[in-house]
């Protein structure tokens, strides 16, 4: 008998597109409120809200929030360690690592047509991060949402943005 945060309804029409997408994407699966009833008797539910963003360029972002703290969906999580972000020094540090041992290598730096060794450095955004890794079965119960849809559920399936763990798995997996 939980309800979406005010976000949900205040944004409606963005709060749709989103979980449109998620379904569609089948990060969340749609089921009955009937049959989350019977299958996940001792679960958890958690509100939703959402954050839209409006880009320079007049699109927008949309990010669903699945409140897992407030419901103690995640007191059942044990995160064991925080993800820490590497820093400009880091970055800096591992370019001149890489190039110390290009240059032990023999590596001089010249253009040179025979020369095959070389550095490169790269970035990735992923989209939907989080979403490309699986939620086990057995923690499904602590993973559903109330849909937009009356008489509907979201179930969570991959890993949603406010489940603890999920930074350190994506951390670890990236």
């Amino acid at each position: 008998s939980i309800d979406n945060y005010a976000s949900m309804r205040e944004n409606e029409e963005d709060a749709r597109i989103e979980v449109e997408r998620v379904a569609e994407k089948r990060f969340a699966a749609r089921i009955s409120k009937k049959r989350a009833e019977q299958k996940f008797r001792k679960g958890r539910a958690s509100k939703l809200a959402i954050i839209v963003k409006v880009k320079d360029d007049g699109s927008k972002k949309r990010r669903l929030i699945v409140d897992l703290k407030r419901s103690r969906g995640n007191d059942k999580a044990v995160v064991p360690e925080r993800v820490v972000l590497p820093r400009l020094g880091d970055a800096v540090m591992m370019m001149l690592a890489m190039l110390r041992m290009l240059v032990a290598n023999g590596f001089t730096g010249e253009q040179n047509p025979q020369e095959q060794r070389s550095m490169e450095l790269i970035s990735a955004d992923f989209s939907d991060a989080y979403f490309h890794f699986r939620v086990h079965e057995s923690e499904w119960e602590h993973c559903l949402s109330p849909d937009i849809i009356p008489d509907s559920w979201l179930l969570w399936v991959d890993l949603c943005f406010g489940l603890a763990a999920a930074p350190v798995i994506w951390w670890r997996c990236a």
